[in-house]
């Protein structure tokens, strides 16, 4: 299941824009709530560490914790930083493991 399945979505197809752009319509999706974990949560979590370097980006990390680049979204969550813009060389980002406690925090 995709993690947009559930947003609130809005279409818009206002002519001028849609000519411009040559489509017939563009959806928008909301900006989900996220769920802030309790520290109860994040006690049962174990946080790995890994200082931000170039070429660094979030699906690799996924990849190396969660054996799947999809769930980058987990580790930009949890570290407030939606995107590798976001960061700089040198910062510490925090991976939570174990991945199907995060996973299940994150979905409810």
């Amino acid at each position: 299941m995709s993690r947009m399945s559930q947003r609130k979505t809005i279409t818009t197809s206002n002519n001028l824009t849609m000519d411009l752009r040559d489509k017939k319509s563009i959806t928008h999706y909301a900006t989900p709530n996220f769920t802030i974990l309790t520290e109860n949560q994040l006690n049962t979590l174990q946080v790995f560490q890994h200082i931000w370097s170039e070429g660094d980006k979030y699906h690799k990390l996924s990849t190396q914790y969660y054996q799947d680049p999809t769930y980058w979204w987990i580790i930009a969550r949890f570290n407030n930083k939606p995107t590798e813009a976001h960061l700089t060389i040198g910062d510490t980002v925090y991976i939570p493991v174990p991945f199907e406690r995060i996973v299940s925090y994150y979905r409810g």
